[in-house]
């Protein structure tokens, strides 16, 4: 008579995850902790920081193709003569045409009250007696109201992006803001941390990180790239996609800049000079400056 055969032990079947845990962890004789979604993590940031770095090289490639460092400067108006005006500049920047818009309203702006836009010596800032406090400012509207500031002086009804309040309006409540943590002048305003001046103008409706960007690039900060939509175009074409965040331009530009060994803000106006001109080197009777080939893998 056959005997029976003995029941078959099924093992239970691992799903393929805590197969490859187990794996792993023999094969490489991991420490107790480390799991597969450390080691991923671990390779989703290195692969995340390479990419990072390929595209600042892709930056750099693309400034050595259309710029010309060697003549590289800032213009004017990162060299305002008063708070008040680079105030009124930063405000008003913001999607409009800067050449055509902004620069004359700042002219009538200096013009009604004999102040000068941009200061003589670039060297430094003008002493505190020369220039107008954001005091001044402030007055101006009080004793000419608010009408007469926006239609005669600014001659213009623009309101700040996303909201229905006007620049000019804007303008006021920002240099009330800064003048209430005792900011007055260039030099005050040199004196605070980016962080401080972003938390007193933060809180206004309109006054966005981009303007306070371009504030803090007029009185002084080498160290700020202001993702506009030149500095937007000019890395998304560097890098070969149709789009770029404001913040990931911004960061690959200021990363550029070190790699270049140059001011972030001066390689942002540089980039704004090429891309404004339609993407050609601001100097077409410039050499354009050769990319050394050590700075290169292929």
């Amino acid at each position: 008579m056959k005997s029976k055969p003995k029941p078959r032990t099924v093992e239970p079947v691992k799903s393929g995850y805590q197969s490859t845990q187990a794996e792993i962890k023999e094969e490489f004789d991991l420490p107790e902790g480390l799991t597969l979604e450390l080691l991923t993590k671990g390779m989703t940031n290195t692969a995340s920081q390479r990419s990072g770095s390929l595209d600042v090289q892709r930056v750099v490639r693309e400034v050595y193709r259309l710029i010309d460092l060697e003549s590289a400067e800032l213009y004017d108006e990162f060299f305002p003569a008063h708070l008040s005006v680079a105030l009124i500049d930063a405000v008003f920047n913001p999607q409009l045409n800067y050449k055509k818009r902004v620069v004359p309203i700042i002219e009538r702006y200096c013009d009604r009250f004999g102040l000068c836009r941009i200061r003589r010596d670039k060297a430094r800032l003008p002493p505190i007696h020369e220039q107008e406090t954001l005091t001044d400012l402030i007055e101006h509207y009080k004793v000419l109201g608010q009408r007469v500031m926006r239609e005669e002086v600014f001659n213009a009804r623009y309101c700040s992006p996303g909201t229905k309040i006007l620049k000019s309006e804007n303008v006021r409540l920002a240099a009330v803001a800064l003048r209430e943590t005792g900011v007055e002048t260039l030099q005050a305003a040199e004196s605070m941390s980016p962080e401080e001046i972003k938390c007193v103008l933060r809180p206004l409706r309109g006054i966005a990180d981009r303007t306070i960007r371009m504030l803090l690039m007029y009185v002084g900060n080498d160290n700020l790239v202001k993702g506009d939509v030149h500095v937007i175009r000019f890395v998304a074409n560097a890098i070969g996609r149709h789009r770029v965040t404001a913040e990931e331009a911004e960061r690959l530009v200021a990363a550029a800049a070190r790699s270049l060994d140059i001011a972030p803000r001066l390689l942002d106006n540089e980039i704004w000079k090429a891309m404004s001109s339609g993407g050609r080197c601001n100097s077409d009777s410039s050499p354009r400056r050769k990319m050394p080939a050590s700075k290169w893998t292929h």
